[in-house]
């Protein structure tokens, strides 16, 4: 379903909903875009992937709208004599002045046919010209500047809000870095800059989460304190440890400055896991107002705690100590959803795939039985139809 917004060919009420995708070089913003795609496949919702990162090689999801089309980035730094940097700024700059090439061909994609009188979105095929896809995604470049000081991603964004496109801006940050707690403000600033300076609803990200388990051992704190932002006071302490003395006021003044503000909290992500995923998305879409017609069930085929299975699978019954949560949670309270999130992929990884195998394992052996069940039940009906 959709929100209020102008009337297409059709006289149906629509908006188009979408995330620009910002980030560090290296915290994964290209492979969450692909990624990102291949979910919305598997639950057929519709998206259009924009490439607007004019310094990239390959891309491995195809781009419905490429900004190298328009403009190329080894022309701009042979032509102006601009390095890497500065050439991408150019670029957008040029997309910037150039909206008019953007919109046109974002309009021929999100566009519904003259014969389509459909307002599900969950109909629609993936990738379908033939459907009004009301979803898109902006890839950009890994410049910290061009969300946190430069103007021209924030006005191409607001023109797109004018074409009555609700975004979210989700922001992601390599998850490793959280460990060292000068690199963790760093990142909490930085966040907070892109915040205050886009001024839209934003989703911040600590990705590659699954790679904590490698960092175990330099974790001061629990998960819960470095996604929700909690009282960085703590920091302090660990943040003199590495830093002079001299600097021990301006510590406290960044911590405080943030503090005041209480804007900066993450989500995590790994990319490669279905339930990551989804919580994701969940949230980014609840950001955005956007409710989907359909929504991805995670339960898993064999009911957890069914009579064919009265042991409910979990990690408590892996004999972990304190694992309350087992791995099919359905979003319970954000306290004992971050106490799974550490389990799964700081605190007992190693147990949480060898549960996770055996999940995928029974759900394979599922789907066969019910295939054979399926070609008996034909067989049957075959027989019975013949004379």
């Amino acid at each position: 379903m959709r929100s209020i917004s102008k009337k297409n060919k059709s006289n149906t009420i629509t908006m188009g909903f979408g995330q620009a995708v910002v980030g560090p070089p290296g915290s994964g913003k290209t492979t969450y875009c692909w990624g990102l795609q291949q979910y919305f496949k598997a639950i057929s919702r519709p998206i259009v992937l924009i490439n607007l990162d004019p310094a990239v090689d390959n891309l491995p999801y195809e781009a419905a709208i490429d900004i190298r089309e328009l403009i190329r980035l080894e022309e701009v730094m042979e032509f102006h004599k601009l390095g890497p940097n500065g050439s991408i700024l150019f670029c957008l700059e040029f997309l910037e002045k150039n909206f008019d090439w953007f919109s046109e061909r974002l309009a021929a994609l999100t566009s519904p046919s003259s014969s389509s009188t459909s307002t599900s979105t969950a109909s629609a095929a993936n990738g379908s010209l033939a459907q009004e896809i009301d979803y898109i995604v902006l890839d950009l470049p890994g410049q910290v500047e061009i969300s946190t000081d430069h103007d021209s991603l924030k006005n191409i964004l607001h023109k797109l809000e004018k074409l009555d496109w609700r975004l979210a801006v989700v922001q992601l940050t390599d998850s490793t870095h959280i460990v060292d707690p000068v690199k963790y403000i760093s990142i909490v600033l930085l966040n907070l800059k892109t915040m205050l300076h886009l001024g839209l609803p934003q989703v911040n990200v600590l990705t590659k989460i699954d790679l904590l388990k490698h960092f175990n051992e330099d974790f001061k704190l629990k998960l819960e304190f470095y996604t929700d932002v909690q009282d960085l006071s703590y920091l302090l302490p660990l943040l003199e440890n590495q830093i002079s003395d001299k600097f021990a006021n301006l510590n406290k003044a960044i911590i405080e400055l943030i503090e005041d503000f209480n804007l900066v909290g993450f989500e995590s992500l790994c990319v490669e896991d279905k339930t990551s995923m989804t919580r994701l998305i969940l949230t980014i879409d609840k950001a955005l107002g956007y409710y989907p017609s359909h929504q991805p069930n995670l339960t898993y085929p064999h009911e957890m705690g069914s009579d064919n299975n009265p042991q409910k699978p979990g990690l408590t019954t892996s004999g972990v100590p304190g694992g309350e949560m087992a791995i099919e949670a359905e979003f319970g309270s954000s306290s004992g959803l971050l106490n799974e999130i550490q389990e799964r992929w700081i605190d007992y990884p190693e147990l949480y795939d060898q549960f996770q195998k055996q999940l995928w394992a029974d759900e394979s052996e599922l789907v066969l039985q019910r295939a054979s069940q399926l070609n008996q039940i034909n067989a049957i009906q075959q027989n019975q139809k013949q004379p």
